[in-house]
């Protein structure tokens, strides 16, 4: 027997008849695996548009293999499951057009969009399946794959992997859990062949740019113009509101109106602040102007607010997973049934921001049964436990009443997509949203 090969024979009687299994473990096997691995490897990273930094080892039970991607290598990765899944809907033959693979690249560069940029590392393990009995490397590497790896059939290889998965900007790369990610095959050909195409899948398509020709002048010179006919219709204060009851149906304009209110409302105050700070004589006419132009811009705001186009009750309001339905009645309504909004609320890029609309907290002063907890909150800058501990009162009193408060939500760009949607899901945790589309 060759020195670099181990037999065993087990021999049992079934029904009268003699029974063998011979299980053979050939240590030459991955070192064979490896030598193609890696001159499969060369061959195609040769012409790779990235770098992969692809490292094979051999070891007694098993082949390790490591390499790395940024995270164009993430969307590659989720542009070729969204196409095979296109595929599948559709039926086996089917071979996607171009015009689709395209567009489904557009949509995985987006979703892409926030996401960490920098090296991930991916690590997997190749093991080739003699006996019943899990290597002991398998056990303490991936305890939970172990009874997958006793699901598998005898003679296949059996390859797990780990990654560091695509963060949003601002998250620490951490690996995740271990997964087995090719079948079990028992030709090593195959093995390579799969993982070749885990290393270097097909690249995501690029973002579309805008064709330039000659009809795209026109109509972009067109539009244009309207603008600037627009811009000098919406300088009027009349002609403004004329074109926003005809073209602005959702209350854009006026969304966008308040949204600017806001803003000069938070300056004030903060120059306001400033001023009360240092105590100084000088600033007290200024102090007076501000007072006058806040007590101006808070009547403004309250308007603007009462011409949104609100839900009446049993309408839908906006969530961050869509529009819902309301399951229960406002807290706060006029007299046909339109919820009044206490407060405005604006999630910023590194706080978030609370404003009280005064013509709804005065309306809650006049009921029989005011709701205690609501109160003319000022503070234009709030760290989120400052915003629960503010929300959470307010919250429970609906609770026990069983309506709830309706709020107005405003928002900025976001820089980090993760922690514009934990801020959003905080303030829809206490109250329903009303945000008419832009």
């Amino acid at each position: 027997m060759a020195a670099n090969a181990m037999h065993w024979v087990r021999v049992c009687r079934c029904g009268g008849r003699a029974v063998s299994t011979i299980v053979v473990a050939d240590t030459n096997r991955l070192v064979d695996i490896k030598t193609r691995l890696y001159q499969a490897v060369q061959k195609a990273g040769h012409e790779y548009w990235e770098a992969r930094n692809v490292d094979v080892t051999a070891h007694g039970n098993f082949l390790a293999l490591s390499w790395s991607g940024t995270e164009e290598y993430w969307m590659a990765l989720e542009f070729r499951r969204k196409q095979r899944n296109s595929q599948t809907k559709l039926n086996t033959g089917f071979r996607a057009s171009e015009e689709s693979l395209d567009h489904i690249g557009q949509l995985v560069r987006k979703s892409y969009a926030f996401c960490e940029s920098g090296r991930y590392s991916l690590e997997a393990y190749i093991f080739f399946k003699t006996s019943n009995i899990a290597p002991a490397e398998l056990v303490q590497m991936a305890p939970g794959l172990v009874q997958a790896f006793a699901d598998a059939p005898l003679h296949s290889y059996f390859v797990i992997r780990r990654a560091q998965n695509a963060v949003p900007k601002g998250q620490s790369k951490t690996f995740g859990g271990w997964e087995v990610i090719t079948p079990y095959e028992r030709e090593s050909e195959a093995v390579i062949k799969a993982l070749i195409k885990q290393i270097y899948p097909e690249k995501c398509p690029p973002l579309r740019k805008t064709p330039k020709c000659v009809f795209c002048w026109i109509v972009g010179s067109i539009l244009a113009l309207l603008l600037a006919v627009t811009a000098g219709l919406t300088a009027y204060e009349p002609s403004r509101d004329w074109l926003l009851s005809r073209f602005d149906p959702a209350g854009q304009g006026r969304l966008d109106d308040l949204d600017s209110r806001v803003s000069e409302l938070e300056a004030l105050n903060r120059e306001r602040t400033q001023i009360v700070q240092f105590n100084r004589d000088s600033d007290a006419d200024r102090l007076s102007e501000i007072d006058a132009r806040l007590e101006t811009i808070s009547g403004q705001i309250d308007s603007m607010v009462s011409l949104l186009p609100l839900p009446a009750s049993g309408d839908a309001v906006s969530g961050r997973t869509g529009r819902r339905s309301l399951d229960a009645p406002p807290c706060l309504a006029a007299d046909n049934g339109q919820p009044l909004t206490p407060y405005i609320i604006r999630i910023g890029e590194t706080a978030m921001s609370v404003m009280p609309v005064h013509s709804a907290l005065e309306t809650n002063r006049q009921q029989s049964r005011p709701f205690q907890h609501l109160s003319s909150f000022t503070n234009m800058n709030v760290t989120e436990r400052a915003f629960m501990d503010f929300a959470q009162p307010i919250y429970g009193e609906s609770l026990e009443r069983n309506c709830r408060h309706f709020v107005v939500l405003l928002e900025t760009d976001p820089e980090s997509a993760s922690r514009y949607i934990d801020r959003r899901a905080l303030v829809e945790r206490y109250f329903y949203i009303i945000r008419p589309a832009r």
